[in-house]
């Protein structure tokens, strides 16, 4: 694991910290709001060649990735954030990995997991 140390453009420190190809990349800025320029400013960047990056709003992020999950499902994404910050995250897999959420576990699920039960004090 390494830090990506902060420049002048979150775009860059997030294509570095991401792992991907940097050798060539186009940066896309916030990707459009309606859903059909959305979907066609994505199918343009699996068509190009080299690394793509966009800015996308935390409201938006799971219907851009839907769409990328269709369009290019074999395709790797790496969606960052807090870049700078101390919970700076990069998460890198398959688009479609991307859309499942970890879910919380509940507490009977805490309960009946050995490794959250409390021992017992020997009498």
């Amino acid at each position: 694991m390494y830090t990506v140390l902060p420049g002048p453009c979150a775009a860059i420190t997030a294509l570095v910290g991401s792992g991907l190809d940097a050798s060539a990349f186009s940066f896309g800025g916030f990707l459009p709001v309606k859903s059909g320029q959305r979907q066609n400013e994505l199918a343009a960047a699996v068509a190009r060649d080299g690394t793509s990056i966009f800015y996308e709003s935390p409201h938006r992020l799971l219907k851009s990735l839907t769409v990328l999950a269709e369009i290019a499902p074999e395709r790797l994404a790496c969606v960052a954030r807090e870049l700078t910050k101390k919970f700076e995250e990069y998460r890198r897999g398959f688009p479609a990995d991307h859309n499942q959420r970890p879910r919380q576990p509940t507490l009977d699920q805490l309960k009946s997991d050995p490794r959250n039960q409390r021992r017992q004090p020997e009498s």
